[in-house]
């Protein structure tokens, strides 16, 4: 069953770690062995997990000494080695990692995903689907904070303290413009900011929290730049700490969604329309360890692809969403689209 949208209404969907801990049965057959407990979920050991690339504690984007990240922020702006990279047919060329992010790379996606050779298992990680999280528009593809246009991507632009990214003119820039199979085109880019300087961004980001007892809590706000799949993850910095992802509208105390796992990453990926802002907040739930400060990294990761029509699926849950701001585009006071069926 398709579901499309229609302007002026007040639902959207979504599904969570959470729900897969407690309700495999809602979701494929062939999910069920990526989605158990021992698989690339798993909270500790998973690709997503604390001892994985995503790690705040170790790995390419942890905030320690040595760490890839602190090279790449120590670095001053490189853009001119960089379009000498591209001119040689480097990462940032027509046909380098964010291919897949233009029209032809989800063609040749979707190509993967209906021929006979494993179709069953890259259909899973299409947008909306069960290991969304794990795909290409997920929280390690082509847009993520491990991308091309990520904090160690290879855009030559230098970070400042705040991980904001600056051009050779010491201006914030918050998208790159390359040469793709579509002409001229920009993408966002993926900053990771500090706990300090926590504030509204768009749907590419990533913050480094730590909480402790005195503090268990953080919040952050951020808008959907188009309609859009949005996955929000937390990846713990030690495995012996759980937390809680809460969201709701903004100003409300209410929680709208949320996601409390024990054994897989914390995750909830849902579908935003443009220009909706939402405040997400992590919460620690219990920890089992000594140390003050708990690490988190919560990381918001929005889709290469607008997505205006969503296929039901018997793991989807329906949320109203009742109080946005007045849609600029439509004149409607309730901006999340309502799913309609076709």
């Amino acid at each position: 069953m398709i579901y499309q949208s229609s302007a002026c209404a007040d639902e959207t969907v979504y599904f969570s770690s959470q729900m897969i801990e407690q309700n495999k049965d809602l979701f494929p057959n062939e999910a069920k062995a990526y989605l158990s407990n021992c698989g690339p979920l798993n909270k500790c050991y998973g690709v997503i997990g604390s001892n994985g690339p995503l790690s705040p504690t170790i790995g390419p984007f942890a905030e320690n000494m040595g760490s890839p990240l602190d090279l790449f922020k120590a670095l001053s702006n490189w853009q001119v080695y960089q379009e000498f990279l591209t001119s040689l047919g480097g990462p940032l060329s027509k046909y380098g990692p964010s291919f897949l992010s233009t029209e032809a790379g989800r063609d040749f996606m979707n190509e993967l995903a209906t021929s006979n050779i494993g179709s069953e298992y890259f259909s899973l990680l299409k947008q909306g689907e069960p290991l969304h999280i794990l795909g290409s528009d997920g929280a390690l593809g082509t847009l993520s904070i491990a991308s091309l246009f990520g904090t160690n991507g290879a855009t030559g632009l230098s970070q400042d303290s705040q991980g904001n990214f600056r051009n050779t003119k010491n201006k914030i820039q918050t998208s790159f413009e390359i040469d793709s199979t579509e002409g001229k085109k920009n993408y966002p880019l993926y900053e990771q900011y500090t706990q300090t300087n926590v504030k509204s961004s768009d749907s590419f980001f990533a913050i480094d929290l730590k909480l402790n007892r005195n503090s268990r809590s953080s919040k952050v706000s951020f808008k959907s730049n188009k309609d859009q799949w949005i996955s929000i993850l937390t990846v713990n910095g030690y495995w012996l700490d759980w937390f809680d992802i809460e969201i709701r509208e903004l100003g409300s105390s209410k929680p709208l969604i949320s996601s409390a796992t024990e054994n897989l990453s914390n995750f909830i990926v849902v579908h935003l329309p443009k220009d909706i802002q939402i405040e997400v907040e992590v919460k620690l739930r219990k920890s089992q360890h000594i140390l003050p400060n708990k690490l988190v990294k919560l990381l918001v990761t929005g889709s290469a692809f607008e997505s205006t029509k969503i296929v039901d699926r018997p793991f989807y849950r329906k949320v109203k969403i009742n109080n946005f701001k007045k849609s600029l585009e439509t004149g409607c006071t309730k901006s999340i689209e309502k799913l309609t069926r076709i």
